[in-house]
């Protein structure tokens, strides 16, 4: 359960990251909770779906469950670190390396449309 709580915290940080950094061209939803996985694959699956459907031409998600890689999601993973246990310096540097990498992801699906 820690290690959830601290997968999501690092979640949020780089989330809300990227966010800050692509402001205006980015639009953050809400955490997506689920008990199983495959429970949280049809619930992500579901809200690509609507955000299609709805004119959004790029969806990405950011976990640090390793276990949606055996579904056919655009997800981008992180791992779930402790960013209390780390200096501010330390987690921010973390947060800032991780951002970097979903909006490198990003940036490669808008040139490849």
């Amino acid at each position: 359960m820690v290690r959830k709580a601290e997968g999501n915290e690092v979640i949020q940080a780089v989330a809300l990251e990227t966010e800050r950094q692509l402001s205006g061209r980015t639009m953050l939803c809400p955490t997506l909770s689920y008990v199983d996985v495959e429970t949280g694959s049809l619930l992500a699956e579901t809200v690509l779906e609507r955000a299609t459907a709805s004119g959004f031409s790029h969806v990405l998600f950011i976990s640090s469950d390793v276990r949606f890689k055996a579904f056919d999601l655009p997800i981008i993973f992180v791992p779930p670190l402790a960013l209390k246990g780390m200096s501010g310096e330390q987690s921010h540097t973390m947060v800032q390396n991780f951002a970097t990498q979903v909006i490198t992801e990003l940036s490669a699906r808008w040139m490849a449309t």
